[in-house]
């Protein structure tokens, strides 16, 4: 699993997370998305505002999404369209399986793709 940043380690000027697309949902969540480690990756993280108005640095959310044309101009539409509704979807209903956000995938059947396939978990923190 890749590294889960807080919110403070995203918002640091000087830290090294870049970020691709950043929106608020329904002025309660953070929506992020920052490059990954390998080429035509992201991860997109959601966090919650808290009762004092500012984001809090629980991670809600976790998933690898891809970046369309490695988003070198910025994001592409369909992957700003495509994380959009993923992040309405968790929004609707927070307590949504996390598989029932998967899309459905192959069975992999080589220990490359094995590992592969793990690393590109999606995670959910307990509340």
């Amino acid at each position: 699993m890749v590294y889960s940043p807080t919110y403070s380690e995203l918002t640091d000027p000087k830290g090294p997370y870049l970020y691709v697309w950043r929106s608020r949902l329904d002025d309660t969540y953070e929506v992020v998305v920052i490059r990954g480690e390998e080429p035509y990756m992201g991860e997109l993280l959601i966090y919650k505002k808290g009762e004092d108005g500012e984001i809090g640095d629980e991670l809600l959310f976790q998933r690898q999404v891809n970046l369309s044309y490695n988003a070198q101009f910025g994001p592409d539409f369909q992957d700003v369209e495509d994380w959009s509704n993923l992040a309405i979807e968790y929004a609707d209903n927070p307590t949504i399986a996390i598989s029932d956000l998967l899309p459905e995938t192959p069975p992999a059947t080589d220990a490359a793709q094995v590992k592969h396939l793990g690393d590109a978990s999606v995670s959910k923190t307990e509340e």
